[in-house]
């Protein structure tokens, strides 16, 4: 059975039964109420311990829980497309008895380095949504920086320059609450001025950008041998900004 702990961080949300005017027989198909479990992944990893200071443990799944997870699926759920989701959101497809989509988000190189083999495997088709900057540049995405940068700083405190203030980073706490005002701050922000808050915060951190030393995230190659694989690749926007502050 899957975790508890794990399935509950991998529920996106639950697509309820969408019953439009559409007529009086996709009325009759879609009677009893109906949902698609959606379950979101982000990174997939021998050791969760391993980037838990870039990507964050808590989006990381190992890759024992991921292969028990999808097998799970595979025997006592119906795997679908993302594609066939929305097919019966138009009211034109049913669902299987127990549908189940599976996503992936960012362009970890994991996702096709480890994950796509169990999900080939099992037959289960999954969608890959991809930050196509980092994934163009082969650099890791601004929100694995800024989680290195205060995971890894050595300084007590943290004086933002732009709001003039000083941050206490002794306590986890403490330093969790300054990563989450920094990381609003980018996530407002696109491209060149995105990277320019990131270098700011980094040089104020005394932190060196983070540098994995190896693919971090997934190359074109790669993107395109999950679609022939039969996969859905769609885009996670340019730079990962939050959309609700971008006009």
């Amino acid at each position: 059975m899957m975790s508890k702990n794990n399935s509950s961080r991998g529920i996106k949300h639950h697509v309820r039964t969408a019953i439009a005017k559409t007529g009086v027989m996709r009325l009759a198909v879609h009677a009893a109420p109906a949902s698609i479990a959606i379950l979101r992944y982000h990174s997939v990893q021998e050791d969760r311990a391993r980037f838990g200071n870039s990507i964050g443990e808590a989006i990381i799944h190992s890759l024992a829980t991921f292969r028990q997870q999808m097998e799970t699926v595979a025997v006592q759920f119906d795997p679908m497309s993302m594609d066939d989701a929305l097919l019966f959101l138009r009211g034109e497809r049913s669902l299987p008895r127990r549908p189940v989509v599976v996503t992936f988000d960012d362009g970890f190189a994991d996702n096709a380095e480890l994950a796509a083999p169990v999900l080939d495997r099992l037959g289960i088709p999954a969608t890959f949504y991809v930050t196509v900057n980092p994934v163009d540049s082969s650099q890791p995405p601004w929100f694995c920086r800024l989680r290195h940068a205060f995971a890894t700083t050595q300084k007590k405190t943290w004086f933002d320059s732009i709001e003039d203030s000083t941050r206490n980073l002794e306590k986890a706490p403490e330093r969790k609450a300054a990563f989450l005002v920094a990381s609003e701050r980018c996530a407002q922000k696109t491209a060149a001025a995105q990277n320019g808050a990131l270098q700011l915060i980094e040089h104020e951190l005394e932190v060196e950008p983070f540098a994995p030393g190896e693919r971090f995230m997934m190359s074109w190659e790669q993107v395109r041998s999950l679609r022939k694989a039969g996969h859905i690749v769609g885009s996670h926007t340019l730079s990962h900004p939050n959309l609700a502050h971008i006009t």
